[in-house]
């Protein structure tokens, strides 16, 4: 068999092997896809056509509260709270990947030398003078390597990359939505709780009042001290109630500066909150289509759809023949005298191609992961729509239902101040005892209290609406 023969059969096994042999991409693709607008049934609810239109939440929405406090306690969490600086530390991190990944697209240079002192054996190929002396063995060395990245596997890594920058960004953005409004919702229940405990001190000072009444009956012989024992039952009952709500109140305080940064002694500072809200209750136009573009953390999801879209692209070029350029020149030489000398001069040039054939599948699986982590991106990115919609609806809804229980206490609490003042007349022109004015006040303060609990759920409401809608960012 002639050498030409020999090696036309070697070839053809290596072309068979290749074609047999050669890892596979077919049957792997994504199953997902992403949600668009014109499938998605908003409903009446979400319909800006059915209630009064508002603009966007701007930045710095919650100044509809008219309270410099809340501005002022935003602000400092903005700067000092650990949540934020933890959010500025993975966005530096994520924007150093992108660079680590940019850096492998560039050519590599690199320059080595080594100088040591070697014996060497006069027993094997050093010729004289050196076999079995010790002299300086030296080198010196440039490399260049430079990956042709032919099917672009090294800029999808990288724009892989960049889209994930991206998404934490926008992550960031919406944790600090969130601590927003945690701290506005925090806010707007201390308010309430100060609101409450002065109802509890009201309804104290008139249970007090009632005693006293009593026990003029009591010695006026017109009751008796088991009366006067029921109506004294009612005073360790708002001590304890006015003190729970003074617990609740340096809890408030306590979570608030724990949300700013700061220890437990900065609640000392918290002045008592003085919140008002005029702002008009409506929907924005173009609902859903704009809520998908302005909240963050939607945005966030379409940009790690794109990144699992490149990933899927750098899972299947890696079926593909690699090639990388490398070139290096340098100087070697026993001794310095001729180091540099053009006998000394190394040179060589050439690429290295890496060929998949047989790879126990590994390749197929690098794939299915990439496209199970498309589908699986996608899937949340549609769950974020569904449920930033919910939210929404649930806000608006809450809002208006809100909005109609304020007017209907309202109305109720107007007609309770009526008849208090009508009872108070009637105990100045001798008609009637105090003991029926302290009544009417006591369905007054019942009727407060609810009103006060039901502002506070409409305050939180349209703190949840803003947030909703993408808060500001």
């Amino acid at each position: 068999m002639s050498l030409f023969t020999l090696k036309i059969k070697w070839l053809t096994l290596i072309v068979t092997l290749f074609i047999l042999g050669c890892a596979s991409n077919q049957g792997i693709a994504p199953t997902s896809q992403p949600l668009s607008v014109n499938q998605i049934n908003v409903g009446q609810t979400l319909s800006s056509s059915s209630s009064i239109t508002t603009v966007w939440p701007q930045h710095n929405w919650w100044n509809v509260y008219n309270d410099p406090q809340l501005n002022q306690l935003i602000a400092e969490a903005m700067q000092d709270s650990q949540i934020i600086k933890s959010v500025s530390h993975r966005i530096t991190l994520a924007k150093e990947v992108t660079e680590l990944y940019q850096s492998q697209r560039q050519p590599n240079i690199d320059l080595n030398a080594t100088a040591y002192r070697e014996h060497f054996t006069a027993l094997q190929f050093i010729p004289p003078p050196w076999g079995g002396y010790t002299y300086w063995n030296n080198n010196i060395f440039a490399s260049l390597s430079y990956n042709l990245d032919l099917w672009g596997r090294r800029k999808d890594q990288w724009l892989a990359s960049v889209d994930e920058a991206q998404a934490v960004e926008l992550d960031g953005q919406e944790i600090r939505i969130e601590l927003e409004n945690a701290i506005i919702k925090l806010y707007i229940e201390l308010a309430a709780t100060y609101q409450l405990k002065d109802i509890a001190q009201q309804q104290l000072d008139d249970s007090q009042e009632r005693i006293t009444l009593e026990k003029r009956r009591q010695q006026a012989g017109i009751s008796t001290t088991a009366s006067v024992n029921l109506h004294e039952s009612s005073l360790p009952l708002l001590s304890a109630k006015i003190n729970a709500l003074e617990q609740h109140i340096q809890l408030l305080n306590n979570e608030l500066s724990a949300l700013m940064g700061k220890g437990p002694g900065e609640s000392q500072r918290i002045q008592r909150p003085h919140l008002t809200l005029t702002s008009t209750i409506g929907l924005p136009k173009d609902l859903p289509l704009h809520l998908i573009a302005k909240r963050p953390d939607i945005r966030a999801a379409r940009s790690r759809i794109n990144a699992m879209e490149k990933k899927i692209n750098v899972a299947q070029t890696a079926f593909y023949p690699d090639i990388n350029l490398s070139t290096f020149v340098g100087f070697e030489a026993i001794g310095f005298n001729q180091l540099l000398s053009h006998q000394g001069l190394m040179t060589g040039v050439g690429p290295a191609i890496s060929l998949p054939i047989f790879d126990g599948g590994m390749r197929r699986a690098n794939l299915s992961i990439a496209t199970t982590e498309y589908d699986l991106s996608v899937d949340q990115y549609n769950n974020r729509i569904i449920d930033a919609l919910k939210e929404v609806a649930n806000a608006i809804t809450t809002l208006k239902s809100s909005l109609q229980q304020q007017l209907e206490i309202d109305e109720a609490l107007n007609k309770s101040n009526s008849s208090v003042l009508y009872a108070t007349e009637s105990y100045q022109a001798g008609l009637s005892d105090y003991q029926s004015v302290l009544n009417h006040n006591e369905t007054y303060l019942n009727t407060k209290e609810n009103l006060i609990k039901i502002n506070k759920e409409r305050l939180s409401a349209y703190a949840e609406l803003m947030r909703a809608l993408g808060g500001g960012i």
